[in-house]
C-alpha cells in the first residue's frame, strides 16, 4: 500500500476553496458509494446467513495505524520516490509495518456504517487505509465515522484531491 499517492491535503486558503473541494468529494461519493448496508450486514451475522456466508469474513474492528505511526514521529521523505516511511534512519512501505517495528499500538476504532461502494472507490480506500470487505461480490466500506456526509470524511477528501490532480478532466 503506498499512500504517498493521497497526501492529506494543505488547510484551504479560504472559505470558498474549502467548499469547491468538499463538492468535488460529493460529486464522487455520489457516484460511487450506492447503499446504506449496515443493517443487511448486522442481519447477515445476527441471524446467520443461509447461503452460507463466514461471520470470519466480515470486519468487526479496524486499526489505526496511520495516526500512531504519524504520532510517533514517522513521516514520508520527499527525496525518497518510493514513498516509503522514515523514523531515524529506517525505512518502511507501510503505516502497519512502521507501527509493529516500533511497537506501537494502532487505535482500535468502532465500525459506525457500513456503505456499497463500486470497485473504482474500493481500491483507493484500500489506498488510503480504509477497510473494506467484500461479501456476495459487493464492496462494503466499513467506515468509522458517522454524523455527517460522507464526503466530508478524511479519505474521501484525500481521495478527491488526488483525482483531481491526476485526472482534472473527470468530475
Amino acid at each position: 500500500m503506498n499512500e504517498t499517492k493521497y497526501p492529506r491535503p494543505k488547510p484551504h486558503a479560504s472559505l470558498d476553496a474549502r467548499y469547491k473541494a468538499w463538492e468535488k468529494a460529493k460529486m464522487m461519493v455520489e457516484e460511487h458509494v450506492h447503499a446504506n448496508a449496515s443493517h443487511l450486514v448486522d442481519a447477515l451475522t445476527v441471524y446467520g446467513d443461509p447461503t452460507g456466508l463466514d461471520a470470519d469474513d466480515i470486519t468487526y474492528k479496524v486499526y489505526d495505524y496511520e495516526s500512531a505511526a504519524l504520532e510517533a514521529g514517522w513521516k514520508y521523505a520527499p527525496e525518497d520516490p518510493d514513498g516509503y516511511l522514515h523514523l531515524d534512519g529506517e525505512r518502511v512501505e507501510d503505516f502497519q509495518t512502521a507501527c509493529e517495528f516500533s511497537g506501537l499500538e494502532p487505535e482500535e476504532k468502532e465500525i459506525k456504517e457500513r456503505w456499497i461502494v463500486t470497485d473504482w472507490l474500493a481500491h483507493h480506500l484500500l489506498n488510503v487505509g480504509e477497510s473494506v470487505d467484500i461479501i456476495f461480490g459487493l464492496y462494503i466500506w466499513n467506515r468509522t465515522t458517522s454524523d455527517h456526509h460522507c464526503a466530508l470524511d478524511d479519505c474521501m477528501e484525500r481521495i478527491s484531491a488526488w483525482n483531481q490532480t491526476h485526472y482534472p478532466h473527470i468530475l
